[in-house]
């Protein structure tokens, strides 16, 4: 542990990343009212002055982790390799756009910390909206709605808010932190079927959607016609 502990302490870039991941360790287990450097620094195996260096005060630390997760939340939602960024914005297809909700959903369901803090954040914040992922998430719904795939007339910033409500909220609502991974599984399933078969009554058109509505079908959720 000594040798380790030197070593990251020679290389700040993967210092930092010990940090991080062990505060969204226990960002996720305690919330933020759990969240302190020392404590971090012990669970990281660094240096309590070490990580003062990094994050002076608990408040930086709870940004960086907040926006650590958020960055690679819009990597593991949309993969560039699965989901490119398209020119007008949007970072889904047909194809994908069903993983895509997928994982969002099951990260909803097995975070439900994170997914308070996240709305807690926004809804306090002076200019809410401005993490990485809000951002990636409204330009991709606006660039939806602007395209040939979305019926006319979409209210495009009304309606990315409230389908990523849904996603942060319901989780939380419905107490899924305390659900086996099977049943959590489920739930999360449960969500992306609602929020695809309400698009798909005046939002997506369904002929440009056919891989959405083969797996609604699967389920019996096809909307009404």
């Amino acid at each position: 542990m000594k040798t380790e502990r030197k070593t990251r302490e020679r290389d700040p870039v993967a210092t930092r990343k010990a940090i991080l991941e062990a505060a969204r360790t226990i960002l996720a287990k305690d919330g933020p009212e759990g969240l302190s450097v020392a404590q971090v620094a012990n669970l990281a195996g660094v240096n309590r002055g070490t990580a003062y260096q990094h994050f002076p005060e608990r408040q930086s630390l709870l940004d960086a982790t907040i926006s650590s997760v958020t960055e690679g939340l819009v990597e593991a939602v949309w993969p560039l390799e699965e989901a490119p960024l398209q020119h007008d914005g949007r970072r889904f297809t047909d194809a994908s756009i069903m993983r895509s909700a997928g994982r969002l959903a099951e990260f909803s369901v097995q975070n439900t910390n994170f997914c308070r803090i996240w709305l807690f954040e926004m809804l306090s914040s002076r200019k809410p909206g401005q993490d990485a992922f809000s951002k990636a998430w409204f330009a991709s719904v606006k660039g939806f709605c602007a395209s040939d795939d979305a019926v006319e007339g979409i209210d495009a910033d009304a309606y990315a808010a409230f389908t990523l409500m849904a996603y942060l909220a319901w989780p939380i609502m419905m107490h899924t932190e305390v659900l086996t991974p099977r049943a959590q599984k489920k739930m999360a399933h449960r969500l992306v079927d609602e929020v695809m078969r309400s698009a798909m009554c005046g939002v997506m058109k369904p002929e440009r959607f056919p891989t959405v509505l083969e797996a609604l079908e699967k389920d019996g959720k096809l909307p009404p016609k």
